[in-house]
C-alpha cells in the first residue's frame, strides 16, 4: 500500500514538472494529471456506470465499505484495527462482519 502512494506522489511530482506554471498544486492525492481535483460526481457517475457494467446496479460506495471490513477481517486484521483504518466511530460495524 505504501509503494502504492508513494508511486502517486511520485507522478504527481513528475506532472508537476511537466505542466510547470499550469500546474494547479493542491494537497489532494489523487488528481488529473494537470493538478486540477476531480469532482465528486465524476467519480460517482463513472462508479454506478461500472456497476451496472458487471451486474451490481445495487452496489454503493458504503457497501464497499462493508466489503472492505470483511476482507480485511478475512485477511486476519483485528476489528479494532479495521474500525481505526476505516475511520468507523463505533465497533457496531466491525463486530457484526
Amino acid at each position: 500500500m505504501e509503494s502504492f502512494f508513494k508511486g502517486v506522489v511520485l507522478k504527481k511530482e513528475e506532472n508537476r514538472l511537466f505542466y510547470g506554471d499550469t500546474y494547479v498544486d493542491n494537497k489532494e492525492i489523487f488528481v488529473w494529471d494537470d493538478g486540477h481535483s476531480i469532482r465528486p460526481d465524476y467519480v460517482y457517475h463513472h462508479f454506478k456506470k461500472l456497476a451496472e457494467i458487471f451486474g451490481r446496479p445495487d452496489m454503493t460506495f458504503h457497501s464497499l465499505r462493508y466489503s472492505t471490513a470483511s476482507i480485511l477481517f478475512e485477511l486476519g486484521w483485528h476489528p479494532k484495527k479495521i474500525q481505526e483504518w476505516l475511520g468507523q466511530p463505533s465497533k457496531r460495524m466491525c463486530s457484526t462482519i
